[in-house]
């Protein structure tokens, strides 16, 4: 036990001692002064100001310039207004450009700088382009198409090279493979039969191709397949085509389908309807005023002979038709007995036009009729057959005036009609059956 107490006690008396001579050298190492320390005090007394020093807190410039001098010289150039130079500085500098400069770079030099707001001519144009779609250009580089020669010469030589690699590939192969090898030339004449005996190469098979599609084509044109083709048909592009570009998917679709369907839209059967309206009223119209003029006509020449009377009549339709206002063949009485008449059925004309136009897209809307404007047309329109229906009454024959022909078969796509309610030619139950199965 006195041995170890021993120990201990050095161990301890030893680590003492190494801690106390430590503490000596630290003290010793900071009462000496550090270079950084020296350097740093000697800046800092060499940046104080000195009184005795004239340029003591002055701070000097990088370039020293006579400052008073040069506001002088500023305040001049732009007081003087004879300074040409100055003045039209701009104009000067577009001079000086190089005949070698860009179109761009000649336009930004004689545009005027940006004050920082967009001019209302950039922003209408901007809105301009960014509201239409950029046009799907395709390929922009157009290489020229290869020659016949050049293309069969590529696909000979693709061919061969493909019978190349596959006999190189078969060469490469272990033992293994080889085994296959045999045993599929063992069982290849029972499961191929007399197949095995063509030829599988690419050259061949295109050429078997070949020969069945022209042998094909000849006993079509020998049973005369190609006398009655159409030609000229345009292929239909589709949704990707230019002239659906712009269009809704949807819609485009929507509108094949009512089109398959052969499905009218409501605005559609309205409109056969309305016109059909208008032609009638036009025709009993034009009916009512044949019978008017020709009646007028003879009561003003009562006593004249019947050349006279065609001649004046001729007169009267020359100058209907030519816009001459002098002699014109008009009846105030009838037009006077007629106007209530006119009016109420212009007026149910107009209501059943106003109605198409609610549902009818813009592009075909119609105009809403006008009295003055019918007359005018009527008077026009009848000048023609006034000479024979004048002809027609003076032989005697007054009853086939109302019988004049007038466009009087009232149809529409060919189908006569007898109301105004528009008949349509439907499918027969058979055939819809027939469709059917």
């Amino acid at each position: 036990m006195k041995v170890i107490n021993r120990q201990i006690i050095r161990v301890v008396s030893k680590r003492y001692n190494g801690a106390k001579a430590k503490t000596q050298n630290e003290t010793e190492t900071e009462n000496e002064p550090s270079l950084l320390k020296m350097k740093l005090q000697e800046l800092a007394e060499n940046a104080q100001p000195n009184n005795f020093d004239p340029k003591a807190g002055v701070i000097e410039d990088a370039l020293p310039y006579n400052k008073i001098e040069l506001h002088h010289k500023l305040d001049e150039i732009t007081n003087n207004p004879s300074n040409f130079n100055y003045k039209y500085q701009q104009a000067l500098g577009i001079t000086t450009i190089p005949n070698s400069a860009s179109k761009h770079d000649k336009e930004i030099a004689m545009n005027k700088p940006w004050t920082g707001e967009e001019s209302l001519k950039d922003s209408s144009l901007r809105m301009m382009n960014d509201s239409i779609k950029p046009l799907k250009t395709g390929k922009r580089i157009m290489t020229p198409p290869k020659h016949t020669r050049v293309r069969i010469h590529d696909a000979r030589e693709g061919a061969l090279d493909y019978q190349l690699n596959k006999i190189s590939e078969k060469k490469e192969n272990t033992k293994d493979d080889d085994d296959d090898d045999n045993w599929g030339e063992m069982y290849k004449e029972r499961l191929l039969g007399p197949t095995m005996l063509l030829n599988d190469s690419f050259s061949s098979v295109d050429n078997s191709i070949r020969s069945l599609a022209d042998q094909r084509i000849m006993d079509a044109k020998r049973r005369g397949e190609f006398k009655n083709i159409k030609r000229g048909k345009p292929i239909d592009g589709g949704y990707s085509s230019m002239e659906n570009m712009f269009i809704d998917r949807t819609e485009y679709h929507l509108n094949e389908i009512l089109k398959k369907q052969d499905a009218l839209p409501p605005w559609i059967e309205k409109q056969g309807g309305c016109e059909l309206r208008i032609k009638r009223f036009r025709q009993e119209l034009d009916k009512d005023w044949i019978k008017c003029a020709v009646n007028t006509i003879l009561d003003m020449n009562k006593n004249e002979k019947d050349d006279i009377i065609l001649s004046k009549t001729k007169i009267y339709v020359d100058n209907e038709l030519n816009d001459n206002k002098n002699l014109l063949l008009r009846n105030n009485e009838w037009v006077k007995n007629k106007n209530s008449y006119l009016e109420s059925m212009i007026r149910d004309l107009n209501d059943s036009i106003r109605g198409y136009n609610l549902q009818a897209p813009l592009a075909s809307q119609k105009m809403y009729l006008l009295l003055n404007k019918e007359l005018n047309s009527c008077y026009k329109r009848c000048a023609p057959l006034l000479i024979t229906a004048v002809k027609r009454s003076l032989l005697g024959d007054d009853d086939n005036i109302k019988e004049i022909k007038l466009n009087d078969a009232v149809s529409y796509n060919g189908i006569p009609q007898r109301t105004n309610i528009v008949q349509k030619e439907s499918e027969s139950l058979w055939s819809m059956f027939r469709k059917v199965f």
